[in-house]
């Protein structure tokens, strides 16, 4: 699976012996699911990771000023120093954290920004208008625009055949604790689009300072990927 326009998409191997041991390799199709137990334990390491990482304000907020720290570093080498004020200006990384917090709700509530009539016209600008524009979803734009240019630093997999089952099965249970799980679910999806703003709006705003100084799609995602750590 590689991404494309924002977009995920499948990858299909021949059907040579070369073309299944590669298909066999990449999909890790000999991954056998753990056993009961450990899937048990697995929950829970997995969740003290998520506590002292992803959802700890403590490493969120520290980390978002070491990064600000890194970018100042990083801006002010090579031919980079004029974009600096642009980049690091608070008021637009400010600005770009509420797009990707906007973007990534819309998104984990199942709505595509990509599908969004008003998003597609202001895709379809030349850049430099983009960057200019006032459209009130023109940050959701910008944003979906650098993510599609590889500028968005994140991780993604998609679930197994048999975790996708028993996803399936546990949501076709009905228990009273379905309200209590939904709403735990939208706080877990309200903190990951905060970390998700936190962690990219210096690239976010990076990327854009470089597309304002000229510099080329491909160069401005170079940039804002290695602008921080």
């Amino acid at each position: 699976v590689y991404r494309r326009d924002g977009q995920a998409r499948l990858i299909k191997f021949k059907g040579t012996p070369e073309g299944l041991r590669m298909a066999d390799t990449m999909k890790n199709l000999r991954h056998e699911s753990l056993p009961s137990i450990l899937q048990f334990f697995n929950k829970g390491t997995r969740f003290m990771a998520r506590m002292f990482t992803s959802m700890n304000p403590a490493f969120i907020i520290p980390n978002f000023f070491r990064d600000l720290g890194t970018a100042a570093i990083h801006l002010t080498e090579d031919g980079k120093k004029k974009m600096f004020k642009d980049a690091v200006n608070m008021k637009n990384i400010g600005s770009f954290a509420k797009a990707i917090f906007k973007t990534e709700q819309m998104i984990a509530n199942g709505d595509n920004p990509n599908n969004n009539a008003e998003v597609v016209k202001l895709l379809e600008l030349p850049i430099e208008e983009l960057a200019k524009s006032t459209h009130p979803m023109a940050g959701i734009a910008r944003y979906q625009k650098a993510k599609q240019n590889g500028a968005k630093i994140g991780y993604f997999r998609h679930e197994s055949v048999p975790e996708l089952i028993r996803g399936i099965q546990k949501n076709l249970k009905k228990s009273k604790k379905g309200l209590s799980k939904k709403g735990l679910a939208k706080l877990g999806s309200f903190v990951d689009s905060s970390n998700t703003a936190i962690e990219n709006s210096i690239r976010m705003s990076t990327f854009w300072a470089a597309i304002k100084n000229e510099y080329n799609q491909d160069q401005a995602a170079v940039i804002a990927r290695n602008v921080a750590v």
